[in-house]
């Protein structure tokens, strides 16, 4: 086991990350880090000591427009930024539910399962981590006019809040869950001196760009002209332990289609699609951190097709197969 994930309610984020911590494991937890601004600063000494890596999601960031947008704010294609608008509106708490036993609502409106912030806590910190994460900006000062709506409940399920920037923009953060009809509506907008850039997550591979001086542009996902990150991404993998690779088993054109289960077991990826029209084949294999590919010469065979996706594990990679033929076992080899 290489790192624990903490996916629980908000007051059982520290004790197992404390526990993971100390007997040796990274740690990666969904936000908040703590129920209390106590149990952060007592989880940030047990960081330090325990030398171990400690990550908190916060998962909108991941969007490849997400990533376009911070890096033409970053080139400083905009100009200074000079306006942030972020909303979060959601509408699902817009009545009581928690008192008829939705689970979900029953512990993000409890305080002492939640925490001391409802709606702000448990959205808003997204509409903020967003706002920050695609300008590079912080936010230095705010003004809040927080609200529950529903009668009877502890927290908050609205919110409005007025923002200054550290380099001097102004913001506006409006994060509600009482919004009738929305479902999961995070969106932004961002203007700078020379354009502005707006992006929803309810389409999320869309990306507006509009400038002073030219027609609006629409930026779409998997195209040649996004950005491209500006060092390697291995460069950022933290050292890890060596790993063998297992080796995949030969296939010829008549083995039969494999199950979903036996590749889970083994942690390997079969072929995940096959096409005879275009011979086009996705294959990996996956160690403890690592991906690779399967030689340039692997060819297809056309009865290949496992019901287990490669999409199983989020990744593949299109390999072009000339003809029908056998597939190579793989090598031994070790991962850094």
């Amino acid at each position: 086991m290489d790192f624990i994930s903490i996916v629980t309610p908000n007051h059982m984020h520290f004790p197992p990350a404390k526990a993971a911590l100390e007997a040796g494991f990274h740690v990666l937890s969904d936000k908040p880090a703590t129920l209390s601004l106590a149990e952060a600063k007592a989880l940030a000494d047990i960081v330090k000591k325990s030398g171990r890596l400690y990550g908190l999601t916060h998962n909108y960031t991941g969007y490849p427009m997400v990533k376009q947008a911070r890096e033409m704010v970053h080139d400083g294609k905009l100009g200074k930024i000079r306006k942030v608008v972020v909303e979060y509106p959601q509408g699902w708490l817009a009545t009581r539910i928690e008192a008829s036993g939705q689970k979900q609502a029953e512990w993000r409106t409890d305080p002492k399962r939640s925490g001391a912030a409802g709606c702000i806590g448990d959205i808003g910190t997204h509409a903020e981590n967003l706002a920050e994460y695609i300008t590079g900006l912080q936010i230095k000062e705010l003004a809040a006019d927080i609200t529950s709506f529903v009668e009877g409940r502890a927290l908050d399920d609205d919110g409005n809040v007025l923002l200054r920037f550290d380099n001097g923009a102004k913001g506006v953060l409006h994060a509600s869950q009482i919004s009738v009809g929305e479902e999961n509506n995070l969106n932004i907008r961002v203007y700078g001196e020379k354009g502005g850039l707006e992006w929803h997550q309810n389409e999320p591979n869309t990306l507006l760009v509009k400038w002073i001086d030219q027609p609006m542009q629409v930026y779409r996902t998997a195209n040649g002209y996004l950005a491209k990150p500006p060092w390697p991404l291995a460069a950022h993998r933290p050292p890890t332990r060596k790993v063998t690779l297992r080796p995949l088993p030969t296939f010829t054109a008549t083995s039969p289609p494999i199950s979903a289960r036996s590749w889970k077991a083994t942690r390997r990826i079969p072929w995940c699609s096959t096409t005879r029209k275009s011979k086009t084949a996705c294959v990996a294999w996956r160690s403890s951190r690592r991906w690779s590919t399967l030689p340039r010469t692997t060819q297809l065979g056309p009865r290949l097709t496992p019901s287990s996706p490669a999409s199983y594990y989020g990744i593949c990679t299109s390999l072009k197969a000339p003809s029908l033929q056998t597939v190579p076992s793989l090598f031994s080899g070790s991962a850094a």
